[in-house]
Formats: C-alpha cells, structure tokens, sequence
C-alpha cells in the first residue's frame, strides 16, 4: 500500500514553454530567440498519514545564454538583444526584463500552490483508503471483544459507583462535622464576645481602681507632706524641750545650791546670832554682878574697860555685820538675777493658757499622724488586693484568649480540612460523573460502530452473505475437495504506531 501511495506520489515535474511573440514597440522592432525554461522543484516532506516520504521535484529556473553578447544583451545576459543608440529601446528592454521576472516568481508561486493542492488531495484520498481499509478489518472483527469490553466497563462502571457512594457518604459525614464545626466556632465566638465584654467591665472596673489609686496616692503623699511637717515641728518642739529642760535642770540645780549655801549662812547667822545673844548676857550677868558689887550711880564702867577690847569688839561686830550684809546682797542680787533669767526664758504665767493649746494641739496632730499611718497602710493592703485582682484578671483573660483563640483555631482547621475534604469528594464525584458520561459515550459510539447501519454492520452482512454465497457454491459444484482460505493483510503505519489488520 506505502509504495503504491509512493508510487502515485512520486516527483510532480512542471514543464512549460512560454514563447513570446513579437511586440511592435514605436522605434524598434525585437524577435524574442529567449530559449525555453524549464523549471524543477525538488521538496521533501514527511507523509502525515504514514511513515512513508513523499518526494516532490521542483525544477529550477535557469535561463540560458551565452558569455558573450553584444551591447545591451551582455549587461542583462541576454541573447539576441540588438545594440541600439536611443534611450527607448534601453528602457524597453529593462521594462521587459521585469516583467519576465515578476512573471517567473508569480508561475513559481502558481507552481508550488497547484503541488501542493494536488498533494493534499493524494494525502487525503490515501487516508480514505486507509480509513476503509481499518473499517473493513473492524467489520471483520465484529462480535469479538464486546463481552470482555462490557465487563471490563461494568466492572468500572460498578467501581466507580462504589466510588460515588463512598463519595456521597464522606460528603455526608464532611457536611455533618462542618456543621458541628460552624456550631462550635459559633459557641466559640459567643464565649468571646462574652469574655470581651467581662474584660471590657473588668478594664473599666480597673481603670476605676486605677483612678483610685492615684487619688489615694495624691492624699497619701498629701498625709506624708502634712506629716513630715508636723514631724519637723515636732522635733523642733522637742529639741526646744530638751533645751528648756536643761536650762531648768541647770537653774534648779543652781537654786538648790544657791539654797544650800542660803541654808549655810542662815546657820552661820543663826550661831553668830546665838552667840551675840550668850555673850549679851554673859556681858548683862558681869554688869549686873559689877552693879550689884560697886552700887554706886556715877560709876563710869569705861575705866574698867579695855578699850582695845572694846575697839576690836566693834571692829569685829562692824565687819560681822558688813560681811552678812555683802552676804545677803550677793545672795539676793543673785536670786533677782537668776529668777529674772528664768521669767525671760520660761513662758510667762499669762502664757501657759498657750502652752497647754500647743500642747493639745501636738497630742492632735499626734492622733492624726496616727490616723494616717493606719488609713496609709489600710490603703496599702488595699492596692495590694487590688493589684493581686488586676493581675488575676490579667492571667484569668490571657487564658480565656488563648483557649478561645486555640478553640477558634481548631476550629478553623477543622472547618479547612472538611472543605477540602468536600472539595475532594465534589472533584471525585466530578470527574467520576465525566468518566461515566465518557464511557456511556464511549460505549454507544462501540455500539453506533458495531450495529449501526452506517458502521461496520453493512460490511458485515455483506461479509456474512458472501461467506454463505460460497458456502452454497460449494455445496452446489460439490467437485470442489479443499476449502481455499483468504486472508487479505492490511498493514497502515502512522505516527501513532504500526496496526495490522487481517480478514479471512
């Protein structure tokens, strides 16, 4: 078959001859002696029906002449071109040369279209044979493979709806764990909206707290202010105390001494005094005696005197006297200055009402910093309770978050995976539907192929009614003694392969 196709499609070879008669052109007259052109083209392509090569010959245009010429002919390689002097005949002859070239490039082109067509038309009256020639092997073939064809699909056909059903109950059970998913990010979602609300009254409730706070800090550093004040006053206050307290230790314990020393002249004073009294009468007792002895009026006592013991008696009762009077002076000059000092530096009477207003005020000031020492560590446990509940709620929606977002995130994975196992089912369930429509189609194609009357039926019967045409012609000679069997080989090559078919 290849090599009758070859055969027929062997080299298309164009032969023409174009002869050109003579033009009357004004000033000239020209025979053309041009010799005949002769054009072969030679293509190669491969056949794309078979395996076989198609060869087309194309044969090149040449134009002969010789190496001489005259003139005009030698400049256009031309033969039989007359050497003229005028400007017309030069331009006639260019004009002319064009011409035959536009000419030979357009018969060229005519040339390859006509091949080509008429290669086509080869090619595709040798796919019509080849067409007819695998129909009447199908024909031949009739009946021979359709069972093992139809359980080879009913066997798909059942896998496949197995598949489905498989398919429908995944989506099934996918739909259902969606739902349940949906269902729990929705639960999920309630719970967080709730937990933001908590958390947005436990915010304001802490930003309450925190406001709070900071008053409760301001009047604390306001009641350390007021007490490190009164601190200071206080420790002014007793500094000037102790002070006071010294000076008064020291003044008393000048006045004791100043006592002390009063105590002791008092007692000097007093001996003296005693002393002044015995010898006044110790003196009373010897003038009496002296009296009662002389008795006489005009007795002049002094001549019986010593008169430097008299002299040194008030010499000694002068200075006795200017001594306990210097004495008493000292002493009282002393006490006036020492009580004025004590009356300068101690409050005066009129000011102990004063003092006593201090004093009171102090004890208050005193119970107040006392007060706030308490109302200060009261505030203390306090923001320390209330840091401890802030932080608990802190730690209480860290945990809420991170379970509603782990929740949320499972959740979506969940919901993820089940789309994709639905979109997976959705695509198998697809494709098993193109892959049942496909092999319904391809089926009723077989079957259109196998029974139809514009398929392999008609070859069939006739193949079938030949057989019992010579059936009955060998029946009928009856001298026929052996049975001649023909196989007819048919045998097509493509690029898909090599198919052989055989009838009997």
């Amino acid at each position: 078959m290849n090599a009758q196709f070859h055969r027929e499609q062997g080299g298309i070879s164009v032969d023409y001859q174009r002869v050109d008669s003579s033009r009357d052109r004004p000033g000239s007259t020209y025979h053309s002696i041009i010799s005949p052109r002769v054009t072969e083209v030679k293509r190669t392509r491969p056949f794309s029906g078979g395996d076989g090569v198609t060869t087309r010959h194309l044969r090149s245009i040449q134009t002969g002449g010789g190496s001489f010429h005259q003139g005009l002919g030698a400049l256009v390689n031309g033969s039989g071109v007359p050497v003229h002097g005028t400007g017309n005949s030069n331009t006639s002859v260019v004009v002319y040369n064009e011409l035959r070239v536009r000419d030979k490039h357009d018969l060229v082109k005519l040339n390859d279209k006509f091949a080509q067509y008429v290669e086509s038309v080869r090619f595709l009256e040798a796919q019509n044979r080849k067409l007819m020639y695998e129909i009447e092997a199908i024909g031949s073939r009739n009946g021979l493979g359709t069972s093992h064809i139809q359980d080879m699909y009913r066997t798909e056909m059942d896998a496949a709806k197995h598949l489905i059903g498989e398919s429908r109950n995944d989506l099934t059970v996918v739909i259902a764990k969606v739902k349940k998913a949906e269902d729990e990010c929705n639960k999920q979602k309630e719970r967080y909206s709730q937990v933001m609300n908590l958390r947005t009254t436990d915010r304001k409730a802490m930003e309450d707290l925190e406001r709070r706070m900071a008053e409760n800090e301001a009047q604390i550093n306001l009641f350390r202010r007021r007490l490190a004040d009164l601190e200071d006053e206080d420790r002014r206050y007793k500094a000037e105390a102790r002070r006071l307290q010294a000076e008064m230790s020291k003044l008393q314990q000048e006045l004791g001494n100043e006592r002390a020393m009063k105590a002791a002249h008092d007692s000097d004073k007093m001996a003296l005094e005693e002393e002044i009294a015995r010898l006044k009468r110790e003196y009373a007792i010897e003038l009496t005696e002296l009296r009662s002895r002389y008795k006489t009026a005009d007795l002049d006592i002094s001549q019986f005197l010593d008169k430097d013991l008299v002299n040194k008696l008030k010499q000694i009762r002068n200075d006795f006297e200017n001594e306990t009077n210097h004495q008493r002076e000292s002493i009282q000059s002393r006490y006036s200055i020492t009580v004025n000092e004590i009356t300068r530096q101690m409050p005066s009477v009129a000011n102990a009402p004063n003092n006593q207003q201090q004093l009171r005020q102090v004890e208050v000031y005193r119970a107040d910093l006392t007060d706030i020492k308490n109302k200060r560590s009261y505030m203390q446990a306090q923001n320390e309770q209330l840091k401890n509940r802030v932080d608990d709620l802190a730690l209480k929606i860290k945990s809420l978050k991170e379970s509603g977002s782990y929740s949320i995130a499972a959740a979506d994975k969940e919901i993820a995976e089940a789309k994709a196992r639905l979109a997976k089912a959705s695509s198998d369930y697809d494709s098993l539907a193109s892959l049942k429509v496909t092999l319904e189609k391809e089926i009723c194609n077989y079957r259109d192929l196998l029974e139809s009357q514009n398929g392999l039926r008609p070859y069939v019967d006739r193949i079938m009614a030949s057989a019992h045409q010579a059936t009955s012609n060998q029946f009928v000679t009856g001298n026929r003694t052996s049975t001649t069997v023909v196989r007819n080989v048919i045998e097509s090559t493509g690029s898909g392969g090599r198919v052989r078919f055989s009838t009997d």
